[in-house]
């Protein structure tokens, strides 16, 4: 199954003078067990590819099909859709509104209609997944545990649902360095742990795209402009700076290092690679 976009475009304003394509012949299929990274400048059309993807928006030209679902068809179950589809905003947390944990992450199942051991199970499922407790942290308020923990209660919510995808966009958004860890290392786990999940990542940080996803999408002015390993992207430095995107910190370091003649490997692109290649160097020069 997968997720599959044909020649998709979408425009804001159609048909006015303030007309704007916000994408622009999108062609690509995202498969099943990815763990995607989507990168682009602010408006380069990145949250708005994303909201297609749970039928948020709606392809005006082209077509997207989510698992043999085209989400433009007028008979396609858009409820089906955002079962498959989880989307997990930018600040979730302020979506937050029952008295427990327990009940907030309940909301969707029970919305479903779903047997009461049914919601129970999928509850605990979903805690368990985002590294929490339901017979502990269940009992508590929403708004009195820490920033990085209502982010995770609101990641459940969505996993309560039980998503082949889960979008998040900007998951770390706001945090402390402990929170952000805590929620890239939730995303990972789940990735690990569930072989049928596809992780769609839309962030500003280069780091924790390269730290964590095996692919990476550009978008660029509505346009999808590279699609490839994060190796192969964050190669390509000076076509990410052209359109106003870096690379990792430590990719740059690393190739101005090589640039002033240090014969040191160049395409590392998190910190472990950097420490690995500054190592080979220094025991080659030892040697």
């Amino acid at each position: 199954m997968s997720m599959v976009f044909d020649h998709l475009s979408f425009f804001y304003n159609k048909g006015q003078k303030d007309e704007v394509k916000a994408l622009d012949d999108i062609t690509m299929t995202i498969d099943r067990h990815e763990y995607v990274g989507i990168i682009g400048h602010t408006g380069s059309g990145k949250s708005t590819l994303v909201q297609h993807m749970n039928g948020l928006n709606l392809p005006q030209q082209g077509t997207l099909t989510v698992d043999g679902i085209t989400t433009s068809d007028p008979k396609a179950s858009l409820i089906t859709l955002r079962q498959r589809v989880g989307l997990v905003f930018q600040y979730p947390e302020d979506q937050l509104f029952e008295e427990t944990i327990f009940k907030d992450v309940a909301y969707g199942p029970k919305n479903l209609k779903l047997p009461p051991e049914e919601i129970d199970a999928r509850v605990r499922w979903a805690l368990q997944a985002v590294g929490l407790d339901a017979d502990t942290i269940g009992k508590e308020s929403p708004f009195e545990v820490s920033g990085g923990q209502k982010r995770r209660v609101a990641i459940a919510g969505v996993l309560a649902l039980r998503p082949s995808y889960l979008i998040l966009d900007e998951p770390t958004a706001g945090l402390d360095p402990h929170g952000r860890e805590e929620i890239l290392s939730t995303i990972h786990h789940l990735y690990d742990t569930n072989p049928d999940m596809t992780i769609i990542l839309v962030t500003h940080s280069m780091e924790d795209i390269a730290e964590h996803a095996k692919r990476i999408i550009v978008v660029d002015q509505g346009k999808l402009v590279m699609d490839d390993t994060p190796h192969a992207v964050f190669a390509r430095r000076a076509e990410l700076e052209a359109i106003g995107l870096s690379v990792p910190q430590v990719t740059l370091l690393m190739q101005r290092l090589k640039e002033e003649g240090l014969p040191v490997d160049a395409s590392a692109i998190t910190v472990a690679e950097a420490v690995s290649a500054l190592s080979a160097f220094l025991q080659g020069k030892e040697a």
